[in-house]
């Protein structure tokens, strides 16, 4: 049988047989279109379940639960959930876990995902596919939210997200020579390829030579933990200015973390220090602030935007910094790979409100330790009456 959509065993999952029909698997579920539609040689496994369970012995439920079958799993956490009337520390874990895998022209497919893909960009026109480029959203994960509540007052959480967005790697920096056919081209270029696994190649990006020549770098296959070699050519000299890239180790890193905090509940106040948290835990604001949550949904947060620094070209000249943002930094689900770490003040009192917060950006390839900028938020608002603010 050669299947349309894909097959999925789990919570709202479908298999669809043909392009227009999708048939319930499970009486109750959604009844809503699968969101991908794929050609008929690309058939797809998924298996994915929630869960949540809230208990003193979160670890052991935990690796229970993962013994158990899948359609055990909805009672087993019901009667945890129930059964949670605990004295002192008490722990909430929430989470999923995603299995998927697909067959595509005869080879076996367990990772293939890259959100640019659902993106209308050079693709549509250069691409492989051009028209038909789709993200094919091929991967495994396990996520896990965990809130412990060490008092009525605070609490600690994390977020923690196994899946190919967790294992990332780049090179060392290099500077190699560039040339013009056979001559050198006496203007030297530093790269650092950034790896990624979701789809097993280096993320793609643009780098400037020392003249200040653009090298738009591909997406290089690495294999073993090394990249391909591959020649790039710049805009200097009508496309012949270019670069060999030559075969570079990737350091793997391993970055399951999502959130790892603690909050302090008042109330008077919130106060939340983070050493991992999402774009969700920027500041917002019903005034028109620049540095808030307020933005277009398919713009990132202006907390997650990096700063590029000027440079001064021997050949274009000066050239001013600008803020930049990364819109394809995306795992398949749409969320932001960059976070932030920081702290956040919310405080409600005599009649005033106050918000703080300052908090540094870290890139998905980033160093803890590598600090871009660190932005900063204040705004104090208090109410003189009934109408009137301050």
């Amino acid at each position: 049988m050669k299947s349309q959509g894909w097959f999925c065993l789990g919570k709202n999952c479908f298999i669809n047989l043909q392009e227009d029909e999708a048939v319930n698997m499970v009486e109750g579920f959604s009844s809503e279109e699968p969101r991908l539609k794929l050609p008929p040689f690309f058939s797809v496994f998924c298996l994915r379940r929630n869960f949540s369970v809230k208990s003193r012995f979160v670890p052991l439920l935990f690796f229970v639960f993962l013994l158990l079958p899948p359609l055990s799993v909805k009672s087993f956490a019901q009667d945890a959930e129930a059964g949670a009337a605990v004295e002192g520390i008490t722990t909430v874990m929430q989470g999923s876990y995603r299995i998927n895998f697909a067959v595509r022209d005869g080879d076996f497919v367990w990772k293939d995902a890259d959100y640019q893909l659902q993106e209308k960009t050079w693709r549509y026109l250069y691409g492989e596919k051009r028209y038909n480029t789709y993200d094919p959203q091929v991967y495994n994960q396990l996520k896990l939210d965990i809130k412990s509540h060490l008092n009525d007052e605070l609490s600690v959480y994390a977020k923690i997200v196994v899946d190919p967005w967790s294992f990332v790697g780049k090179s060392t920096k290099v500077t190699i020579p560039s040339w013009y056919g056979t001559t050198d081209g006496d203007d030297p270029v530093q790269i650092q390829l950034k790896y990624w696994s979701n789809t097993g190649y280096t993320y793609p990006e643009i780098i400037r030579s020392q003249k200040g020549d653009s090298f738009a770098l591909p997406e290089i296959k690495v294999i073993d933990g090394t990249s391909r070699s591959q020649s790039v050519y710049g805009n200097f000299g009508s496309y012949t200015h270019r670069i060999d890239i030559p075969e570079l180790e990737t350091d793997l890193e391993f970055k399951p973390m999502r959130k790892l905090g603690f909050e302090l509940k008042e109330d008077e106040y919130t106060f939340n220090f983070f050493l991992y948290a999402e774009e969700d835990m920027g500041l917002y604001s019903d005034d028109p602030l620049g540095l808030v949550n307020n933005h277009i949904n398919w713009e990132q947060s202006p907390w997650l935007d990096m700063w590029v620094p000027g440079s001064n070209y021997t050949s274009t000249g000066w050239e001013n910094g600008l803020w930049k943002q990364d819109l394809f930094l995306k795992n398949s689900e749409g969320k932001w790979l960059t976070l932030l770490r920081g702290m956040k003040l919310q405080a409600d009192f005599l009649n005033s409100y106050l918000d703080f917060m300052v908090a540094a950006p870290l890139g998905l390839w980033d160093d803890y330790d590598t600090v871009n900028n660190v932005p900063l938020a204040l705004r104090y608002k208090s109410y003189l009456t009934d109408v009137l603010s301050l």
